[in-house]
């Protein structure tokens, strides 16, 4: 059995344990993975099922699976492509300032308007929350709204984003969320932000079990992907902030 065939195996495995995870983390990952998490497993090495460093090993075990599995495909994709003489032409790149509704269907003309309409927004929230004299409830309260309002914004300009691609354009340079800098708001936006990937990885794993299309798959699990990654980030700056 490959060590791919291995991981696999050991994500299916509803008794898997933590240390032959670790060892096939060590196995396969690669040294930039390793520099980073190796020491962490490591030293975790009584981790709990559930537990922050099992579920971090699970999701970068999970990444590797995928990562494997798409540079798979990919390889297959060229030389189908090259049997059938395709030229694959890399798609033109749109800043997301310069966007005009034009390039965009009736119904994302209206988000896009709407994610600029957000801008402001988020800007004065963050203005807000560099009152020295906030209290701590409505740091909390602050920082949950900013944290919808980006989720919102992001949302949208991926939408518009993954109808471009599919007309051979892509967005550059779209904003992206910052975190506050106050503290308590800071811990607060984390944990809003982590119930929302928690929830979005849920949804698209239910969406993937009953998918048969190769292309809509491929697009599910890169976000998937994305989103795994986002989460072990938000868990590791929660343990940083001692939230």
């Amino acid at each position: 059995m490959s060590k791919p065939q291995e991981i696999k195996a050991w994500l299916e495995d509803k008794q898997r344990k933590y240390s032959e995870g670790v060892a096939l983390f060590n196995a396969c990952a690669s040294k930039v993975l390793k520099d980073k998490y190796s020491a962490y497993f490591e030293k975790n090495k009584d981790a709990a099922v559930g537990g922050v460093a099992f579920n971090m090993l699970i999701s970068q075990l999970t990444i590797i699976a995928q990562s494997v599995a798409a540079a798979a495909a990919t390889s297959a994709t060229t030389i189908i492509n090259s049997a059938l003489g395709k030229v694959v032409q890399d798609p033109v790149k749109i800043k997301a300032e310069d966007l005009t509704a034009e390039e965009l269907p009736k119904p994302l003309r209206l988000k896009l308007d709407l994610v600029r309409e957000l801008t402001p927004e988020i800007a004065n929230l963050h203005t807000k929350l560099k009152d020295e004299n906030l209290t701590d409830e409505e740091a909390r309260a602050l920082a949950e709204e900013l944290c919808e309002k980006d989720d919102n914004r992001a949302t949208m300009w991926a939408e518009i984003d993954d109808f471009l691609q599919d007309n051979d354009k892509h967005l550059e340079e779209i904003p992206t969320a910052v975190l506050p800098e106050n503290p308590i708001a800071k811990g607060a936006y984390l944990v809003s932000r982590k119930k929302l990937v928690e929830g979005y990885i849920s949804r698209d794993e239910k969406k993937l079990k009953g998918q048969n299309k190769p292309n809509i798959k491929t697009k599910i699990e890169g976000r998937l992907d994305k989103l795994r990654t986002e989460l072990e980030q938000i868990e590791e700056q929660l343990i940083e902030a001692g939230s």
